[in-house]
């Protein structure tokens, strides 16, 4: 039960957001779009990364043992 409330939360959470994005897009500044773009494009390369070396690892195993 708990579950499906936090799951039920977050998505109305998420509806919230993706629905108010045009207008809080229109009241940023254009440099304020480009930084933002700029720092979800550096925390999606670093969750790549992450999720590579993972994945290196468990099929080769680690290096230091």
């Amino acid at each position: 039960m708990e579950l499906m409330l936090g799951l039920g939360a977050f998505l109305a959470v998420l509806a919230v957001a993706l629905l108010a994005a045009p207008l809080l897009g229109h009241y940023l500044s254009a440099r304020a779009t480009a930084v933002t773009k700029r720092l979800m494009g550096m925390m999606l390369a670093a969750i790549a990364v992450e999720m590579m070396t993972t994945s290196l690892k468990a099929i080769f195993g680690t290096a230091a043992g």
